[in-house]
């Protein structure tokens, strides 16, 4: 993909230019329909992310974006891990653990 540009609500997964379009289109569509109503936010129009998701099942069905949702995921996968090990290595997971045994001591009076 030459010309993929990234998709508006998940900036992690690039989309070819016809797929672009139609989730950019729906963005504005749905904008356009709250602002009749009156509504003018910023973000998202309400409902986009939903309808992001199940669109991301759509896209899930081609190949291409299937292997692109699976590497993310792996990349996610791999920033969670990382992050629970600096969690572990900090005073924090201590004081949680005391916390734990501290609670544990009070209950068995009851």
């Amino acid at each position: 993909m030459a010309l993929a540009r990234a998709h508006p609500c998940f900036g992690w997964l690039f989309l070819s230019g016809n797929e672009y379009r139609f989730c950019f289109n729906k963005l504005i569509a749905m904008r356009d329909e709250q602002m009749q109503k009156g509504t003018y936010t910023s973000g998202f129009p309400e409902g986009y992310q939903d309808w992001a998701y199940e669109h991301l099942k759509d896209l899930a069905k081609n190949p291409q974006y299937k292997k692109r949702i699976e590497e993310h995921l792996a990349q996610l996968e791999i920033q969670i891990s990382n992050r629970r090990k600096e969690l572990n290595q900090t005073y924090l997971a201590e004081e949680l653990a005391k916390m734990e045994t501290r609670k544990e001591l009070i209950e068995s009076v009851l």
